[in-house]
């Protein structure tokens, strides 16, 4: 996790949990999202730890947050990404 954007890895987590739960998405992308899921969870894993606590991730989410949001406004986001 460290180096990714935090604020645009908790909207993707946001994103893949309403599509899992979605009763009328097909079992293979409600079983897709999932697995993301589980791979975003393992990836959180420790972060707090990581960060050196809940005020700097805090802080971090934050920056990150103001990054990504100067980034659409720039229009300097990077569209591949969010196609994989």
């Amino acid at each position: 996790m460290e180096g990714e954007n935090l604020y645009k890895t908790s909207s993707e987590k946001k994103f893949l949990r309403k599509v899992a739960g979605d009763k009328d998405a097909p079992d293979v992308v409600s079983h897709s999202a999932e697995e993301d899921l589980a791979r975003i969870k393992n990836d959180l894993s420790g972060l707090i730890g990581k960060e050196g606590g809940l005020q700097k991730t805090k802080e971090r989410f934050l920056k990150d947050k103001g990054e990504a949001e100067r980034q659409v406004q720039t229009g300097s986001l990077d569209l591949e990404g969010a196609v994989e």
